[in-house]
């Protein structure tokens, strides 16, 4: 018997981020130093998001918004359905799944999809997550990943993995791929948010055997990446391209 999450859209309601500039001194003694004006600001713009490839695209450009990824852990901290998607995960997390997030260069690919998929839970169709790397294979469409897949429900965690430990660098381009379920197959495990040092990551994990296809590519910005040199013990840096991605994935 299939069991299908229910659908989580961060996105229900549009997330607005407002951006302020310094106060100055007239500003704060006119205001009878208002400690919200002192420590926040005054508001000069704001930015909508209406949706998940807004908010990819918006990082993408962007970079780094830690405003958004806070907004983000307030809506998943506060919802009813992330709750529900929790209930139907053990209260501990099986410890190949823990090596997984914990220890993802010693971890056993095998016994990790094997805990997934004794679980057997799937997202519904529409769910929408995200995911930073590269797209594996430029000439073609479509692959079948060979081992678990990390998504998030936040852009910028899925920058920060598409560049963690030099990988933009390497691969020459950044690729933050917004992922929408179609005619759901895989099985998927929902890390926790909170009591575990990886709780930031809002992470769902699929199993092996995802099949993936890109959609539509959108080219953003290029943006400098990074990379230590161990040899040399120097900062190599260069320019890639950062590209956001709409793909399907069954």
């Amino acid at each position: 018997m299939n069991v299908y999450l229910p659908l989580f859209n961060i996105f229900e309601e549009n997330l607005v981020l407002k951006k302020y500039r310094n106060a100055t001194q007239d500003e704060i003694r006119q205001s009878n130093y208002d400690l919200n004006l002192v420590t926040r600001g005054i508001p000069i713009y704001q930015i909508i998001l209406e949706n998940h490839l807004q908010s990819a695209m918006y990082m993408a450009n962007k970079g780094e918004d830690n405003q958004l990824e806070f907004a983000i852990d307030d809506i998943i901290e506060k919802s009813k359905v992330f709750k529900v998607w929790r209930s139907y995960m053990p209260s501990k997390i099986p410890q190949f799944l823990w090596n997984y997030q914990n220890r993802y260069a010693r971890c056993n690919v095998f016994n990790v999809d094997k805990e997934i998929n004794n679980i057997g839970i799937k997202l519904s169709v529409g769910q929408t997550l995200i995911h930073g790397g590269y797209w594996y294979n430029h000439s073609t469409d479509t692959i079948i990943t060979d081992r678990p897949l990390s998504t998030t429900f936040c852009p910028q965690v899925a920058l920060r993995n598409a560049e963690w430990c030099g990988k933009a660098y390497d691969n020459e381009r950044i690729d933050i791929m917004v992922l929408r379920v179609l005619s759901p197959r895989t099985n998927v495990y929902v890390f926790k948010q909170k009591g575990t040092d990886k709780g930031h990551e809002k992470e769902v994990v699929f199993a092996s055997g995802a099949k993936l296809t890109k959609v539509k590519e959108h080219y953003i910005t290029h943006r400098t990446a990074y990379k230590s040199d161990n040899n040399s013990q120097q900062l190599l840096e260069k320019l890639v391209p950062i590209y956001v991605l709409e793909v399907n994935i069954s």
